[in-house]
C-alpha cells in the first residue's frame, strides 16, 4: 500500500513538472528524486553493516602465550656466532679503502 501511494505522488509530481517546466523540469525533479533514493538506500545499507568500521580483537591469554612461545623457539633458533664480528667488519672496510 505504501508502494502505491509512493508511486502516485511521483506520478503527480512528474505531471505538474511537466505543466509547469516542460521537459527540463521532469529531468530535474527525476534526478533529484532518484540521487535523494539511492542515498537513502545507501545510508540505511551502510548502518547495517559495519564495513569500514574498524574492528579490534584484543588477543586472548592463549593467543598470548602462543605468540610468547613462538617468540622464545626464534629466540632459541638464533645463534650469535652466525654474525661477523664487528671488528671484522671495520676491518674489510678499511682494507678496501687502503686498496684504493
Amino acid at each position: 500500500m505504501a508502494y502505491l501511494l509512493v508511486f502516485s505522488v511521483f506520478l503527480f509530481a512528474n505531471i505538474f513538472a511537466l505543466l509547469g517546466f516542460g521537459l527540463p523540469g521532469i529531468l530535474i525533479l527525476n534526478f533529484a528524486i532518484i540521487s535523494t533514493a539511492l542515498f537513502a538506500i545507501y545510508d540505511k545499507v551502510n548502518k547495517a553493516t559495519n564495513y569500514g568500521k574498524p574492528t579490534f580483537n584484543p588477543p586472548t591469554k592463549e593467543e598470548k602465550e602462543i605468540f610468547m612461545k613462538e617468540i622464545q623457539i626464534a629466540k632459541d633458533e638464533f645463534d650469535e656466532k652466525d654474525l661477523p664480528e664487528i671488528k671484522e667488519l671495520f676491518l674489510e672496510d678499511e682494507s678496501v679503502n687502503k686498496k684504493s
